[in-house]
């Protein structure tokens, strides 16, 4: 349901667009129908831009976890190996 401020500009701007029309300024003027499916489409357009956003943005953040976690997987085998070698019998000469 449209608020009452809306509904009041919406008036307004079709009373312009009828006296823009009966002026004959303008002949190829765009019905306020067509500009309320444009701005739906617009909307429309604009939510799915968003969701895309969104997803991205989750998509990155559960590659960034993926990653951090290999990083701490392969820092504790890099110091499990360093202690390996260490203690190994082979490095002391």
């Amino acid at each position: 349901m449209a608020t009452p401020k809306r509904s009041y500009d919406q008036q307004q701007q079709l009373q312009i667009v009828q006296q823009v029309k009966n002026s004959g300024m303008i002949n190829n003027i765009q019905s306020p129908r067509r500009d309320e499916k444009e701005e739906e489409m617009s909307r429309s357009v604009l939510a799915m831009f968003r969701e895309k956003e969104e997803e991205i943005e989750r998509r990155k953040l559960e590659v960034r976890d993926k990653v951090h976690a290999h990083l701490g997987r392969v820092e504790k085998e890099t110091k499990r190996l360093a202690e390996i070698r260490e203690v190994s019998p082979i490095n002391k000469h």
